[in-house]
């Protein structure tokens, strides 16, 4: 009727399936923003944990625990110089980057170090690691907390088969760490691998080493630590006692290599090249094929290939562990940390992907 109440439409619930829906959702993934450019697959990156102290006086020694691939600009971030990023730590500034570890050989392995080091009574690693300490809950907070908890998990795999490294930024923060490890490992506590090493120096020195890690690769300085993860993924600070929840520039083109065998005919200008082909991927110790999908290491100082299992089976047999903490090249009579030939041996197979 005309002076009815009006009637209310039924919505009509269509129903996508996710195969469906697939082919937009890939197509969305895939583009890319105007300015915006992702990290090189095969770049060698520069992945660390670093620990934040606050100066603030009603948040003074709050800590902070976090992630990044670029230290310096890291700091400037939590510090407000940098707008983007680190909205969490607004309440807590000024901060001081204390210490910084390093060494990791895929970012995988960095996050979770990091997610130990925030959480030490969640972790299982971090609880097989302070057990022998006995060490009780407010031991785990503050600065001297966390000094103990990032030793302890450095000493700890497999944490303690990467090749890691400390860098504290002042000599004040590493005589204070020292004192805090010295106490745990007297009352049971591990020591650190002997690959491992500890260093003092300033931001510079980190940028050096950030500029090292990243030489050969193209990577863009936007793409950045936690930015990647987004600002809702990024761990908090707990204001009781601050323990956190939760490489070439340019675009030239490479010439390619030419090969010693040459013929240059005396009648024409024309010159005969051989182009190079990739090496077999061999195991130089069983020399059996180096099969896709098999677990495969690599010596850093001459580059031979070598399955996990037979590396580390040549090496000094072991009672309570899988894998060495180091290794020794059959080939070259080089000793590295068992992470670093892992590493190598992942940078190995980017290699030859790429000349295949």
């Amino acid at each position: 009727m005309a002076g009815g109440p009006p009637q209310k439409r039924k919505s009509k619930i269509v129903r996508v399936s996710a195969a469906q829906r697939a082919p937009q959702s890939d197509e969305l993934s895939l583009a890319r923003p105007p300015g915006s450019s992702s990290v090189n697959a095969n770049a060698t990156c520069f992945f660390a944990t670093y620990l934040l102290v606050s100066r603030s006086t009603v948040r003074s020694g709050r800590t902070y625990v976090g992630f990044t691939v670029n230290p310096p600009r890291r700091l400037r971030q939590h510090n407000g110089e940098i707008i983007s990023g680190a909205y969490r730590t607004k309440s807590g500034r000024p901060w001081d980057m204390v210490m910084i570890v390093h060494g990791f050989p895929s970012q995988v392995q960095a996050l979770q170090f990091e997610w130990a080091w925030q959480n030490p009574q969640r972790s299982k690693i971090a609880r097989r690691a302070l057990e022998p300490c006995k060490l009780k809950t407010r031991d785990l907070t503050g600065v001297n907390g966390k000094y103990r908890v990032v030793f302890a998990l450095m000493a700890e795999p497999p944490f303690a088969h990467y090749p890691l490294n400390v860098q504290f930024l002042s000599s004040v923060h590493q005589q204070a760490a020292s004192g805090a490890v010295a106490t745990q490992v007297r009352n049971g506590g591990n020591e650190l691998p002997a690959h491992m090493s500890i260093s003092v120096g300033g931001m510079d020195d980190v940028a050096e080493l950030v500029a090292a890690a990243r030489k050969g690769a193209a990577l863009d300085a936007n793409d950045d630590d936690d930015d990647e993860r987004g600002d809702d993924d990024e761990p908090t600070c707990d204001d009781d006692e601050g323990a956190g929840a939760g490489a070439g520039a340019g675009g030239g083109t490479a010439a390619p290599e030419i090969s010693d065998v040459e013929t240059a005919n005396t009648s024409c200008t024309t010159t005969t090249t051989t182009t190079t082909t990739a090496r077999p991927s061999v195991c130089a110790i069983c020399t059996t094929e180096l099969s896709y999908g098999t677990k495969r290491v690599a010596c850093p100082s001459c580059g031979a290939r070598y399955h996990a299992a037979c590396l580390a089976s040549m090496q000094v047999p072991r009672s309570d562990r899988l894998l060495p903490s180091e290794a020794l090249c059959p080939s070259c009579n080089a000793t590295h940390a068992w992470g670093m030939c892992v590493h190598a041996g992942r940078q190995a197979n980017k290699r030859g992907r790429n000349v295949q």
